[in-house]
């Protein structure tokens, strides 16, 4: 049919375009997982429920034989702490919880739980396409070993001894230089 001139029609356009994922990080502190998406969403398809931490898991935690054996999802915020609404969001912080000091290697998947994070159409964020692996910062302190010579008197060890200081990992100064003699 010809459209005349003069007429016109207004149309509408279903969303069906799926939230994403588009960016995630960890707070230095491992504390926090934060998620960027590309929407708003909510905790149901009918836009009305904000998010709960049921709508986030820990998919898969590694030790990758490090200190930390166990990880769970304690919070879900905005981006600056304060508390979600139903007006829904589109960055979250997820409060972390740790059994242990990571030492640097463990790693863990963090997903949206299947089928409960939704954009305002009803569109479902994807949880197989949308996982964040997440590898934590080192929290554990280095153990030392002190090795003395015989000069060493019931665990003091006297002015003019030596000892060796061995620690379990590499350790540097708190500005991150090398350690050396003269710095020490």
């Amino acid at each position: 049919n010809v459209i005349t001139s003069g007429a016109s029609a207004v149309f509408t356009i279903a969303d069906i375009t799926p939230p994403t994922v588009t960016g995630y990080s960890l707070s230095e502190n491992n504390a926090y997982a934060y998620f960027a998406l590309s929407e708003n969403v909510w905790s149901d398809e009918g836009a009305t429920q904000a998010l709960t931490v049921s709508d986030f898991e820990v998919s898969e935690f590694n030790t990758n034989d490090g200190n930390a054996t166990a990880l769970s999802i304690i919070s879900i915020t905005d981006s600056s702490g304060a508390a979600l609404t139903a007006n829904g969001t589109n960055t979250v912080r997820i409060g972390l919880e740790i059994n242990a000091a990571p030492a640097g290697v463990e790693t863990a998947v963090i997903a949206p739980a299947n089928h409960q994070v939704f954009d305002q159409s009803g569109n479902v964020l994807d949880s197989a396409s949308n996982r964040a692996t997440f590898s934590f910062f080192d929290q554990l302190a280095p153990l030392f070993q002190i090795s003395t010579d015989p000069e060493d008197l019931d665990g003091f060890i006297m002015p003019t001894g030596s000892f060796l200081l061995t620690a379990n990992e590499p350790i540097q100064q708190a500005d991150t230089t090398d350690l050396t003699d003269e710095n020490i």
